[in-house]
Protein backbone atom coordinates (compact mmCIF):
# COMPACT_ATOMS: atom_id res chain seq x y z
CA UNK A 1 0.00 0.00 0.00
CA UNK A 2 1.60 3.39 -1.10
CA UNK A 3 0.73 6.79 0.23
CA UNK A 4 -1.66 7.27 -2.85
CA UNK A 5 -3.81 4.40 -1.57
CA UNK A 6 -3.76 6.10 1.74
CA UNK A 7 -5.92 9.50 0.22
CA UNK A 8 -8.29 7.47 -1.60
CA UNK A 9 -11.11 7.06 1.16
CA UNK A 10 -11.42 11.01 1.05
CA UNK A 11 -14.57 11.53 -0.76
CA UNK A 12 -14.21 14.12 -4.16
CA UNK A 13 -16.77 16.39 -3.41
CA UNK A 14 -14.98 18.02 -0.25
CA UNK A 15 -11.84 19.18 -2.58
CA UNK A 16 -11.70 22.69 -2.04
CA UNK A 17 -10.27 24.95 -4.63
CA UNK A 18 -6.81 26.54 -3.39
CA UNK A 19 -8.69 30.03 -3.84
CA UNK A 20 -12.21 31.77 -4.65
CA UNK A 21 -12.80 34.26 -6.96
CA UNK A 22 -14.05 37.33 -5.31
CA UNK A 23 -15.39 40.61 -7.18
CA UNK A 24 -13.04 43.53 -6.39
CA UNK A 25 -13.93 46.30 -4.21
CA UNK A 26 -12.73 48.70 -6.43
CA UNK A 27 -12.45 49.74 -10.02
CA UNK A 28 -9.39 49.18 -11.97
CA UNK A 29 -7.40 52.76 -12.13
CA UNK A 30 -7.53 54.43 -15.67
CA UNK A 31 -4.74 53.44 -18.00
CA UNK A 32 -3.19 57.17 -18.03
CA UNK A 33 -2.83 57.03 -14.05
CA UNK A 34 -1.47 53.81 -13.72
CA UNK A 35 1.02 54.67 -16.67
CA UNK A 36 2.17 57.75 -14.58
CA UNK A 37 2.29 56.09 -11.41
CA UNK A 38 4.62 53.10 -12.40
CA UNK A 39 6.83 55.92 -14.42
CA UNK A 40 6.69 57.83 -10.69
CA UNK A 41 8.09 54.87 -8.77
CA UNK A 42 10.58 54.11 -11.77
CA UNK A 43 11.93 57.73 -11.49
CA UNK A 44 12.44 57.41 -7.34
CA UNK A 45 14.21 54.13 -7.60
CA UNK A 46 16.67 55.71 -10.32
CA UNK A 47 17.17 58.95 -8.83
CA UNK A 48 17.61 56.90 -5.22
CA UNK A 49 20.26 54.56 -6.99
CA UNK A 50 22.06 57.93 -7.92
CA UNK A 51 22.20 59.65 -4.94
CA UNK A 52 23.50 56.06 -3.40
CA UNK A 53 26.23 56.02 -5.51
CA UNK A 54 26.83 59.72 -4.96
CA UNK A 55 27.16 59.42 -1.44
CA UNK A 56 29.37 56.12 -1.73
CA UNK A 57 31.72 58.18 -4.33
CA UNK A 58 31.97 61.09 -2.00
CA UNK A 59 32.92 58.90 0.96
CA UNK A 60 35.27 57.17 -0.70
CA UNK A 61 37.18 60.47 -1.91
CA UNK A 62 36.54 59.60 -5.76
CA UNK A 63 37.18 62.55 -8.10
CA UNK A 64 33.72 61.46 -9.72
CA UNK A 65 31.66 62.21 -6.79
CA UNK A 66 30.34 65.68 -8.03
CA UNK A 67 29.47 64.22 -11.11
CA UNK A 68 27.62 61.93 -10.32
CA UNK A 69 25.45 64.24 -8.13
CA UNK A 70 25.50 66.71 -11.33
CA UNK A 71 23.96 63.43 -13.41
CA UNK A 72 21.30 62.52 -10.44
CA UNK A 73 19.76 66.54 -10.76
CA UNK A 74 19.88 66.36 -14.08
CA UNK A 75 18.16 62.96 -14.78
CA UNK A 76 15.58 63.55 -12.76
CA UNK A 77 14.99 67.13 -14.04
CA UNK A 78 14.89 65.67 -17.19
CA UNK A 79 12.65 62.22 -16.10
CA UNK A 80 10.28 64.70 -14.52
CA UNK A 81 9.96 67.29 -17.45
CA UNK A 82 9.73 64.19 -19.71
CA UNK A 83 6.26 62.89 -17.89
CA UNK A 84 4.73 66.14 -18.03
CA UNK A 85 5.05 66.78 -21.86
CA UNK A 86 4.08 62.84 -22.64
CA UNK A 87 0.43 63.44 -21.22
Amino acid sequence: MDAMDKDRDIPAHGVRPLWTEEPARRRRLPDPVRTAAVRAVIIIAVTLVEVMVALLCTLAGTWSAFPVVLATVASTVVATWGCWTCG
